[in-house]
């Protein structure tokens, strides 16, 4: 990490492309999922900044679960206070991620992208079953999991500054 901004995929190819390289290599087998529409910010997903409903225990926690390993010394993660990043319904949505699984339709747009709604987010801050049912068949193919599949996203438009954010170890 580099700066003092967090910065979607479309930006930071123009600011850092080393660093831009770096995170292209996390889609590999996905590169089209960055094209992907949103039609309610008039955008793609690379022009946001994704986050996820849920808090990284309970991911580290469905990890573990199902019997995935977790590094001894955890992992770094920034926690976005959506207040103080000034989300709202014109700049931010929440993809609900219906889907548990991978998938390799990267343009049509997701049925369950909803507006931005602070209630909202706070009914989707667990691990559903559909995701540790895709961690455990991961497990059973002695595979490495995707980690952020069938969790909720929260995608903004645009960049973040990490005065608006905390960072946690897990």
């Amino acid at each position: 990490m580099r700066g003092d901004t967090l910065l979607p995929l479309n930006m930071l190819r123009d600011v850092a492309p080393e660093l831009y390289a770096l995170q292209q290599a996390k889609y590999k087998g996905r590169e089209g999922i960055q094209h992907r529409r949103i039609p309610e910010l008039d955008c793609a997903w690379a022009d946001c900044v994704q986050s996820s409903t849920v808090h990284p225990e309970g991911i580290r926690d469905a990890i573990l679960k199902t019997g995935h390993p977790w590094p001894k010394a955890g992992r770094r993660f920034l926690v976005i206070d959506p207040a103080r990043a000034k989300f709202n319904e014109r700049n931010t949505v929440i993809y609900l991620a219906a889907d548990t699984g991978p998938t390799t339709d990267f343009v049509t747009p997701k049925p369950d992208v909803v507006s931005y709604d602070p209630a909202l987010l706070a009914k989707h801050t667990h691990v559903k079953t559909g995701t540790l049912d895709y961690l455990c068949e991961m497990r059973a193919a002695n595979q490495r999991p995707l980690l952020f599949v069938g969790i909720p996203h929260v995608l903004h438009r645009g960049p973040i500054s990490l005065e608006h954010t905390t960072e946690i170890l897990v």
